[in-house]
Protein backbone atom coordinates (compact mmCIF):
# COMPACT_ATOMS: atom_id res chain seq x y z
CA UNK A 1 0.00 0.00 0.00
CA UNK A 2 1.45 3.45 -0.43
CA UNK A 3 -0.18 6.26 1.24
CA UNK A 4 -1.96 8.98 -1.23
CA UNK A 5 -1.92 6.63 -4.33
CA UNK A 6 -5.48 4.49 -5.03
CA UNK A 7 -4.37 2.25 -8.29
CA UNK A 8 -7.80 2.86 -10.66
CA UNK A 9 -9.92 4.58 -8.28
CA UNK A 10 -9.27 1.17 -5.99
CA UNK A 11 -9.76 1.10 -2.26
CA UNK A 12 -6.12 2.18 -0.84
CA UNK A 13 -5.96 -0.93 0.86
CA UNK A 14 -6.88 -2.85 -2.36
CA UNK A 15 -4.05 -3.17 -5.45
CA UNK A 16 -4.90 -5.02 -8.42
CA UNK A 17 -1.74 -6.28 -10.87
CA UNK A 18 -3.49 -4.58 -13.99
CA UNK A 19 -4.54 -1.70 -12.77
CA UNK A 20 -0.97 -1.30 -11.19
CA UNK A 21 0.16 -1.84 -14.33
CA UNK A 22 -2.43 0.31 -16.49
CA UNK A 23 -1.84 3.48 -14.53
CA UNK A 24 2.06 2.92 -14.45
CA UNK A 25 1.54 2.89 -18.98
CA UNK A 26 -0.51 6.07 -18.61
CA UNK A 27 1.54 8.16 -15.72
CA UNK A 28 4.86 7.35 -16.54
CA UNK A 29 7.81 5.82 -14.64
CA UNK A 30 8.44 6.69 -10.73
CA UNK A 31 4.85 8.02 -10.27
CA UNK A 32 3.42 4.41 -8.66
CA UNK A 33 5.94 2.09 -7.57
CA UNK A 34 4.15 -0.77 -7.04
CA UNK A 35 2.64 -0.54 -11.01
CA UNK A 36 6.45 -0.05 -11.92
CA UNK A 37 7.53 -3.00 -10.40
CA UNK A 38 4.56 -4.68 -11.64
CA UNK A 39 5.24 -3.37 -15.17
CA UNK A 40 8.89 -4.11 -15.00
CA UNK A 41 7.73 -8.22 -13.93
CA UNK A 42 5.51 -8.66 -16.72
CA UNK A 43 8.28 -7.34 -19.29
CA UNK A 44 11.21 -9.25 -17.60
CA UNK A 45 8.74 -12.34 -17.76
CA UNK A 46 9.27 -13.39 -21.23
CA UNK A 47 9.96 -17.33 -19.48
CA UNK A 48 6.82 -17.07 -18.09
CA UNK A 49 7.57 -17.31 -14.69
CA UNK A 50 4.48 -15.78 -13.38
CA UNK A 51 2.48 -19.01 -13.49
CA UNK A 52 -1.49 -17.91 -12.76
CA UNK A 53 -3.28 -14.38 -12.15
CA UNK A 54 -6.45 -15.17 -9.51
CA UNK A 55 -8.97 -12.36 -9.64
CA UNK A 56 -11.69 -11.77 -6.84
CA UNK A 57 -14.55 -9.35 -8.85
CA UNK A 58 -11.57 -8.11 -10.62
CA UNK A 59 -12.31 -5.08 -13.06
CA UNK A 60 -10.39 -6.33 -16.21
CA UNK A 61 -11.54 -3.89 -18.61
CA UNK A 62 -11.89 -0.80 -18.89
CA UNK A 63 -14.08 0.32 -22.33
CA UNK A 64 -15.11 3.98 -22.51
CA UNK A 65 -18.25 3.31 -20.66
CA UNK A 66 -16.13 2.18 -17.87
CA UNK A 67 -14.02 4.77 -17.86
CA UNK A 68 -16.83 7.12 -17.15
CA UNK A 69 -17.16 5.44 -13.11
CA UNK A 70 -16.56 8.01 -10.74
CA UNK A 71 -14.22 5.39 -8.99
CA UNK A 72 -12.37 4.63 -12.19
CA UNK A 73 -11.71 8.10 -13.72
CA UNK A 74 -11.07 9.53 -10.36
CA UNK A 75 -7.06 8.96 -10.13
CA UNK A 76 -6.75 10.15 -13.66
CA UNK A 77 -8.66 12.98 -13.12
CA UNK A 78 -11.17 12.38 -15.52
CA UNK A 79 -9.41 11.43 -18.34
CA UNK A 80 -8.55 7.39 -18.26
CA UNK A 81 -5.98 6.93 -21.26
CA UNK A 82 -6.86 4.15 -23.87
CA UNK A 83 -3.15 2.59 -22.48
CA UNK A 84 -4.92 1.85 -19.28
CA UNK A 85 -7.83 -0.79 -20.55
CA UNK A 86 -6.18 -4.18 -20.39
CA UNK A 87 -8.48 -5.33 -23.37
CA UNK A 88 -6.57 -2.45 -25.61
CA UNK A 89 -2.92 -4.41 -25.00
CA UNK A 90 -1.66 -6.57 -27.37
CA UNK A 91 -2.96 -11.02 -27.00
CA UNK A 92 0.58 -11.22 -26.35
CA UNK A 93 0.89 -9.55 -22.91
CA UNK A 94 -1.27 -12.49 -22.15
CA UNK A 95 -0.55 -15.22 -24.66
CA UNK A 96 0.02 -18.63 -22.61
CA UNK A 97 -0.63 -16.85 -19.20
CA UNK A 98 -3.29 -18.66 -16.67
CA UNK A 99 -6.45 -16.42 -15.15
CA UNK A 100 -8.59 -17.67 -12.87
CA UNK A 101 -11.55 -14.96 -12.30
CA UNK A 102 -13.70 -15.14 -9.51
CA UNK A 103 -17.00 -12.98 -10.37
CA UNK A 104 -20.12 -12.14 -9.25
CA UNK A 105 -23.78 -11.61 -11.50
CA UNK A 106 -24.97 -9.38 -8.11
CA UNK A 107 -21.88 -7.15 -8.39
CA UNK A 108 -23.42 -4.14 -8.93
CA UNK A 109 -19.99 -2.49 -8.76
CA UNK A 110 -18.13 -3.95 -11.50
CA UNK A 111 -19.86 -3.93 -15.18
CA UNK A 112 -20.08 -6.70 -17.40
CA UNK A 113 -18.45 -4.82 -20.13
CA UNK A 114 -15.09 -4.23 -17.59
CA UNK A 115 -15.54 -7.89 -15.93
CA UNK A 116 -13.80 -11.25 -16.01
CA UNK A 117 -16.43 -11.85 -18.93
CA UNK A 118 -15.43 -9.68 -21.34
CA UNK A 119 -11.46 -10.07 -20.29
CA UNK A 120 -12.30 -14.03 -21.39
CA UNK A 121 -13.89 -13.15 -24.29
CA UNK A 122 -11.19 -11.10 -25.54
CA UNK A 123 -8.12 -13.49 -24.54
CA UNK A 124 -9.69 -16.97 -24.23
CA UNK A 125 -7.68 -17.87 -27.31
CA UNK A 126 -4.42 -17.40 -26.34
CA UNK A 127 -4.61 -17.35 -22.08
CA UNK A 128 -6.40 -20.08 -20.43
CA UNK A 129 -8.98 -18.48 -18.35
CA UNK A 130 -11.28 -19.84 -16.01
CA UNK A 131 -14.09 -17.81 -14.42
CA UNK A 132 -16.05 -19.07 -11.67
CA UNK A 133 -19.34 -17.84 -10.22
CA UNK A 134 -19.99 -17.33 -6.79
CA UNK A 135 -23.00 -15.71 -5.43
CA UNK A 136 -23.26 -12.16 -3.54
CA UNK A 137 -21.72 -8.69 -4.31
CA UNK A 138 -18.34 -7.28 -5.34
CA UNK A 139 -15.58 -8.83 -3.53
CA UNK A 140 -18.40 -11.11 -1.72
CA UNK A 141 -17.44 -13.35 0.93
CA UNK A 142 -18.31 -16.48 -1.03
CA UNK A 143 -15.34 -15.38 -4.03
CA UNK A 144 -12.93 -15.98 -1.65
CA UNK A 145 -11.40 -19.55 -2.49
CA UNK A 146 -8.08 -19.34 -0.14
CA UNK A 147 -7.89 -23.35 -0.22
CA UNK A 148 -8.89 -23.71 -3.91
CA UNK A 149 -6.72 -20.79 -5.06
CA UNK A 150 -3.65 -22.35 -3.46
CA UNK A 151 -3.97 -25.81 -5.29
CA UNK A 152 -4.89 -24.06 -8.42
CA UNK A 153 -1.29 -21.87 -7.66
CA UNK A 154 0.29 -25.25 -6.99
CA UNK A 155 -0.60 -26.91 -10.01
CA UNK A 156 0.75 -23.51 -12.22
CA UNK A 157 4.28 -23.93 -9.80
CA UNK A 158 4.98 -27.13 -10.05
CA UNK A 159 4.16 -27.00 -14.56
Amino acid sequence: EIDGISAGGMPTRVKCLHVLVAHSLSVGPGINPLGDEALALLGEDTEHKVKGFVGITPVMALPPEARALTYIMGPWQGAVPDAADPVTWSPDAFAGRDFRLYRSDQDTTVPDIAGARAFAKKFGDVAQIEVIDCPGGHVAPACFRGDEVTEWMKKRASS
